[in-house]
């Protein structure tokens, strides 16, 4: 009996490696293998320039949307810089017994027994993985969420402030151009993994043909696309073009999630180009 349990924990934290490993390598997946189209180019140049602002190593950078995120590797990184003996305690609150169940975990970051931050909750259910290759591992991903908020929780401003000096002294060598600068200082913003779901779940295209429309836009998709026809876009590829010059981004598609287009939009209407 003892043998068949042991069995089971071993295939299970063998699982949660795969998934861990996947994660972490995701990241990282364009500087492994040589650039074949623009896209690429820009995301492994992408990677390379946030890394740097945030003095990690390119594996804790993940590409999502367009944009740049520090994930769990990342953020374990900037935790072991500014705190070497700084380790991660867990608490389970509800643990999924099953891949319909809900999965609650608390963390908190404690230096020699001393609490560095209050309890974070990270929490997962099936509601909110759409990724079927991830359906079942709402444990392992509750407790990654948790990890990350309480490494936030305890060092997000020090993250910020240190990655914004450092885009200075980048601007300033001539390292990073401004459109990349205002790409990068996205990364602290949030973790990949607080984020990936978002973008699977609600993930759309740019509606398009670009045209009229009498319907009020109910969204920053809509409202996105309004303002990219009345700056003269008539198709994706003009769209993308008055966008890119306007925001100073570099998106290579019209693939845009409301979290993303949000942002996106700000940057489009206050634009003085």
């Amino acid at each position: 009996m003892s043998k068949k349990i042991n069995k089971k924990k071993k295939k299970k934290t063998t699982a949660i490696k795969v998934v861990e490993k996947k994660e972490i390598w995701a990241g990282a997946q364009s500087l492994m293998t040589k650039p074949t189209n623009e896209k690429q180019n820009i995301e492994r140049n992408l990677i390379i320039l946030t890394a740097k602002a945030l003095n990690i190593s390119p594996f804790g950078v993940n590409i999502l949307g367009n944009l740049p995120y520090t994930n769990k590797l990342g953020l374990a990184e900037k935790k072991d810089q500014y705190n070497k003996g700084a380790k991660v305690e867990y608490r389970w609150i509800q643990y999924a017994k099953d891949d319909k169940e809900k999965a609650i975990c608390e963390a908190r970051l404690t230096d020699k027994e001393k609490p560095l931050c209050d309890w974070i909750t990270g929490e997962c259910s099936p509601a909110t993985m759409k990724m079927s290759t991830l359906a079942g591992y709402q444990n392992h991903m509750a407790q990654t969420r948790a990890h990350n908020r309480a490494i936030y929780e305890t060092y997000r401003t020090r993250i910020h402030e240190e990655m914004m000096a450092n885009i200075q002294r980048m601007l300033k060598a001539k390292e990073v151009s401004e459109e990349e600068a205002s790409q990068i200082g996205n990364a602290a913003a949030s973790s990949s993994e607080e984020i990936v779901l978002d973008k699977n779940i609600k993930s759309k295209s740019l509606p398009l043909p670009m045209g009229k429309s009498n319907t009020v836009p109910t969204n920053f998709l809509d409202q996105l696309r309004k303002q990219v026809y009345k700056a003269g876009a008539k198709t994706e590829k003009e769209a993308l073009e008055i966008i890119n010059k306007k925001t100073g981004l570099k998106l290579t598609d019209l693939k845009i999630t409301e979290k993303h287009a949000s942002l996106v939009l700000e940057k489009f209407l206050t634009s003085k180009k």
